[in-house]
């Protein structure tokens, strides 16, 4: 019971500095299409650019933008299953 409370409490104090963040700076789309992608952008990092690019441009995907990819995802995803290969025969 006290993990669900410190887990809620820290996720309290997340979205309160989050907010604080987006409160003081005003982030513009240079990478995103609008707001709301510029504020994921800021909040995810590359990895919201490469998940774009895959679902939307995936006739300009290439073999760096697959280890990319694969380098930002989580290590058990990595260790467990073959991601690279798995990527690899989705792209054409």
């Amino acid at each position: 019971m006290s993990w669900v409370l410190i887990g809620v409490i820290w996720a309290a104090v997340c979205r309160l500095v989050a907010n604080a963040f987006f409160w003081m700076v005003d982030v513009m789309p240079a990478h995103g299409a609008n707001a709301d992608e510029a504020r994921a952008i800021v909040l995810t990092g590359r990895a919201f650019e490469l998940a774009k690019k895959f679902d939307r441009e995936i006739q300009n995907w290439t073999y760096d933008d697959t280890l990319e990819f694969v380098s930002i995802m989580n290590w058990r995803a990595r260790l467990f299953f073959p991601v690279r290969e798995r990527i690899e025969r989705l792209v054409p």
